[in-house]
């Protein structure tokens, strides 16, 4: 019963997956900073989930005979608290139990780390001291709302540490990394911290390992172990996107007899697999146009991690707009509506949108920022700001909010492929003649949106006279002070005056109309 992924902890760099160069740097910074003085010397190794950046440190302690001091964070659970004795405490002038938070806990672990060495429970010490890094991999929650505190931590260690630290910072489910907000470049370079990125397992190596696995588990398998045949186990790592960890548990839970192996043979030979929500009410698209989405869902099931996509590539797909060139709905529509006929996409487009894992509001604000650049002529413009107008007035009424808003990115999506596909070499059937690269962009929105916000607090800050709400103080009582002689009692009035009482026309970039 015992996980594999425990089980198989990798020992030797023969059996970790991670690339050799990565392995080497890090071995290379052990090595200049446990066989130096003592030394504080700071660590960060950054990267996706499962990338191996744990296993290496592990592996290379057993290579180069060091322990390791692991910060694991302290879970408080309902069962700990003692309601009773909280509420007698409460009542006998808040003189209650101690509680220690997550900050002053981590600080007094980096310094018992750093002043007392580890205790042998076994009896195994010997007189020479073994050389001691302290890993961080799980940072106190209160360090990702307020960094300054975890940069004010690690400035007092680097004061009077005497072990080297190891940080584990791995990116989120989209790709995107908490590096820029806990540990800014400028932060970096003043601590003198050390970046090695680690990059996902490559594919080959986790066939390797699975097979490795597999096959070390057959020779002692009893009745209810089924061993994965070869297209299994490549789907199983295909399906895992560089993450050997779920690869690992996928593997056990598919070598389980009964479980979902047996759909993935299914598939092949056309037999239907299980539907996600969007595939269910649209079964016709997704038999047309979803072709690889009956393997990715049988991985899912198994235990594959899950299929999802980045932003801008799921904003490619729809913005460029592949179809098939040869199928196309023309034979199903009267005379009347054949201006209307499209060759089929090559894509689902709500399957793209769910996996993307977006909000309507924010793939239709990405869609609005970058959709200009896909279109030849105005009148596809037209139609394309129709279908995402439709789809922006779905979110308007509060009453009906939670019931559209789902609809909203099926509307602006279809919309935007439908007018994208108006014109072409062949009219009405295939993609725009257009072709070559672009490049897509953030939404100006949130630039905007934050220099309103920051005007808004600027205005109360130096005209806290003035009771009025921010919109009145914006466009009347401030343009109004402006053009007039009224006395001004500091320099920061007169300076934003003369900023927001002043029309300034920009260049516009050939980007917009």
């Amino acid at each position: 019963d015992e996980l594999w992924i425990e089980k198989y902890k990798p020992t030797t760099e023969i059996e970790l997956a991670v690339h050799k160069k990565k392995v080497a740097e890090v071995r290379c910074w052990l090595l200049e900073q446990l066989t130096s003085k003592p030394s504080n010397a700071i660590l960060l190794l950054t990267g996706p989930v499962g990338a191996g950046k744990t296993a290496t440190i592990h592996m290379l302690q057993t290579e180069l005979s060091f322990e390791i001091q692991e910060w694991i964070n302290p879970l408080v659970t309902t069962d700990e608290v003692d309601y009773v004795k909280l509420v007698q405490c409460l009542r006998s002038n808040f003189n209650f139990m101690s509680y220690q938070s997550q900050l002053s806990q981590f600080k007094e672990f980096l310094l018992r780390a750093n002043k007392y060495p580890t205790l042998s429970i076994f009896g195994t010490s010997t007189d020479a001291k073994p050389r001691k890094v302290i890993l961080v991999e799980d940072l106190p929650n209160i360090f990702f709302r307020d960094s300054k505190k975890f940069h004010e931590v690690l400035q007092s260690y680097q004061s009077a540490g005497r072990s080297p630290v190891v940080l584990i910072i791995s990116d989120s489910h989209h790709g995107d990394s908490n590096v820029h907000r806990l540990l800014p470049k400028s932060v970096q370079e003043s601590l003198g911290v050390t970046s090695i990125s680690f990059n996902p397992i490559a594919r080959t190596s986790l066939v390797k390992t699975l097979n490795r696995i597999a096959s070390s588990e057959n020779q002692k398998a009893g009745r209810e172990f089924v061993l994965p045949g070869k297209e299994a186990i490549e789907g199983l790592a295909q399906s895992s996107t560089g993450d050997i960890r779920t690869a690992i548990n996928a593997l056990q839970f598919s070598c389980l007899r009964g479980n979902n192996l047996s759909l993935l043979k299914k598939t092949k030979s056309g037999t239907s697999v299980q539907k996600t929500s969007w595939q269910n009410r649209l079964s016709e698209d997704s038999s047309r146009a979803g072709q690889d989405s009956g393997e990715p869902s049988v991985l899912s099931a198994i235990g594959g991690r899950d299929s999802s996509i980045f932003l801008f590539r799921a904003l490619g797909k729809i913005l460029y707009c592949k179809r098939d060139p040869v199928t196309s709905d023309k034979d199903l529509l009267p005379p009347h509506l054949t201006h209307c006929a499209r060759n089929t996409p090559q894509f689902c487009p709500e399957e793209v949108a769910e996996r993307a894992h977006l909000s309507s509001e924010l793939l239709q604000l990405y869609l609005h920022q970058n959709y200009l650049d896909f279109f030849t002529d105005l009148d596809s413009v037209v139609i394309a700001l129709e279908y995402m107008s439709d789809a922006d007035m779905m979110s308007a009424v509060w009453m009906h909010r939670s019931l559209l808003v789902p609809y909203m990115a099926s509307i602006a999506t279809r919309g935007l492929m439908f007018a994208n596909a108006r014109y072409g070499p062949t009219p009405g059937f295939s993609a725009p003649s257009r072709g070559g690269w672009r490049p897509l962009h953030k939404p100006q929105w949130f630039e905007i949106n934050k220099r309103m916000r920051d005007s808004k607090q600027a205005a109360r800050a130096l005209f806290p006279d003035h009771a009025s709400n921010a919109t009145v103080l914006h466009t009347e009582i401030l343009p109004y002070l402006a053009i007039t002689d009224a006395p001004l009692k500091t320099p920061g009035q007169i300076e934003f005056l003369q900023q927001i009482g002043r029309l300034q026309r920009g260049r516009s970039s050939n980007r917009y109309w």
